[in-house]
């Protein structure tokens, strides 16, 4: 948690100071329109829709891996279950197998 947070520290300080270094106003051209705005701004809005995308993307894949870990653990609870239920057939089995041998007095010479 430390690190992810003082990682996001450096990055927000390192785009602040490269932000302040760029505060010229540019002409961005979406062919319909044109906007002028500062290249700080621009900056921020790309670096901030970047990492919405990303997010998303990501969200996605936890999400299902998620699911995933919920089903395998659902799964391996039923193999457990079914494991133990074989354990105590076999237990029982060898139970009844030695019960029901007969013992033999051993034969003198």
């Amino acid at each position: 948690m430390q690190k992810y947070f003082f990682t996001t520290i450096i990055i927000v300080l390192i785009m602040v100071t490269f932000a302040m270094l760029n505060a010229k106003i540019v002409e961005i051209n979406f062919g319909f329109t044109t906007l002028n705005i500062s290249l700080a701004l621009t900056l921020f809005i790309v670096f901030a829709i970047g990492s919405l995308v990303s997010f998303l993307f990501s969200f996605s894949k936890t999400y299902k891996l998620t699911k995933e870990n919920k089903r395998l653990k659902k799964d391996n609870q039923e193999l457990i279950t079914k494991a133990d239920t074989l354990n105590e057939k076999i237990n029982a089995n060898i139970t009844d197998t030695t019960d029901k041998k007969e013992t033999k007095p051993p034969v003198e010479y």
